[in-house]
């Protein structure tokens, strides 16, 4: 580099498999918050409408339409919950592809690895925002409609 003699071969084609592998991290990482986003304000709005509507007495869904919607609401969740932790998988395998191309040339750096470190992932707060989602399709209704006598 700056010596005026081109680099060689394997050297260049790390280089542009580095910059290749860092885009697919960054993809992936992305893909993960783009899924999270959607599927949280879903299942939040899901959640708050069902409370609003039924301290109002206005959320009144016999029992065969409150268990389609919290049916509608676990399957939203589960797919979420698949492709969270298919692209994270994705993202483990770039993460190993990119610090074994480093190593090759030399770049001795640190590519945090955040499966073990946060209490609460994507897929794991994308399933408790379900659970009180259908928790809130299944009992909101019964507390606050009035009985059909």
């Amino acid at each position: 580099m700056g010596t005026g003699r081109p680099e060689p071969a394997s050297s260049q084609s790390d280089l542009l498999a580095r910059d290749a592998l860092i885009k697919e991290l960054d993809y992936r990482r992305d893909k993960q918050w783009r899924i999270f986003s959607w599927t949280s304000t879903l299942l939040l709005a899901a959640d708050g409408g069902v409370v609003a509507l039924g301290a109002k007495g206005e959320f009144r869904f016999n029992w065969s339409l409150r268990v389609v919607m919290a049916v509608a609401l676990a399957v939203i969740a589960a797919y979420a919950w698949t492709w969270i932790h298919e692209n994270i998988t994705f993202e483990a395998q770039a993460r190993a592809d990119l610090l074994r191309v480093e190593q090759l040339l030399g770049i001795r750096r640190s590519i945090p690895d955040p499966s073990g470190h946060a209490m609460f992932g994507y897929g794991s707060t994308v399933a408790l925002l379900a659970i009180a989602a259908i928790v809130a399709v299944v009992l909101v209704p019964a507390a606050s409609c009035p009985s059909p006598h």
